[in-house]
């Protein structure tokens, strides 16, 4: 998941106008400053989906290993199922509707943004396309954790893998063609929250059978 993120600054750093620290350390501060503010955009929504969890979502779960471990019918137990499919869907979309709109009114006050940080042109499209790409990057983090509350650890793995592979691939073309630019992060979210959402989906349709056939002790532990 922390590789995924970091792919296109590797990209940016081994790209022309890369640059070597004191320290020998590379970076690209054009591309470093304007995405490091991008993803501070996230960090409300990333914060409410860490509480949901924590919070809503923990109970929800609480109540449905207790239906499960009173010897529910299976009736009774895809009504439980049906009540955790709510509560997370419900939770979830409304902090995503919450977090576009502040990621959309960053995006329309980001000239105002980029003037008063003293960011050049080019930094305020990299912002401006960051910023969407953070939103883009919340979601997928977001449909990861429903994979890690079935304990699916295959599935997670193989959708950060699939983020980094995305996001290393569509930014090293964008840099071949000597274009620097947020897009290869952007489209690589884009394309792996789409993934993870609806393996997310099929996941809470299947939580009974990853339940009882594939061995998911992570659902009866207790806290």
């Amino acid at each position: 998941a922390i590789a995924g993120v970091w792919a296109d600054k590797w990209v940016a750093w081994a790209w022309t106008g890369g640059q070597v620290s004191a320290a020998g350390f590379r970076h690209l501060p054009a591309y470093d400053s304007a995405l490091f503010l991008a993803q501070l955009s996230v960090l409300p929504g990333l914060a409410a989906i860490a509480m949901f969890y924590e919070g809503p979502v923990r109970a929800a779960m609480a109540r449905f290993r207790s239906e499960l471990t009173r010897g529910t019918s299976l009736s009774g137990a895809e009504r439980a199922v049906g009540v955790v499919a709510a509560r997370l869907w419900t939770g979830l979309w409304r902090i995503t509707v919450a977090q576009a709109a502040l990621s959309a009114a960053l995006i329309l006050a980001s000239p105002a943004l980029a003037a008063a940080g003293g960011l050049r042109l080019d930094q305020l499209l990299l912002l401006r396309t960051g910023i969407a790409g953070a939103f883009l990057h919340m979601i997928l983090l977001a449909a990861s954790g429903v994979l890690i509350l079935a304990n699916r650890k295959a599935a997670f793995a193989a959708v950060q893998a699939a983020f980094l592979g995305f996001n290393l691939a569509l930014s090293a073309t964008l840099a071949a063609g000597g274009h620097l630019s947020a897009l290869g992060f952007a489209g690589a979210a884009a394309l792996a929250a789409a993934l993870t959402v609806v393996l997310a989906m099929q996941t809470v349709r299947e939580l009974l059978r990853h339940v009882f056939l594939s061995g998911n002790d992570g659902l009866f532990r207790s806290d």
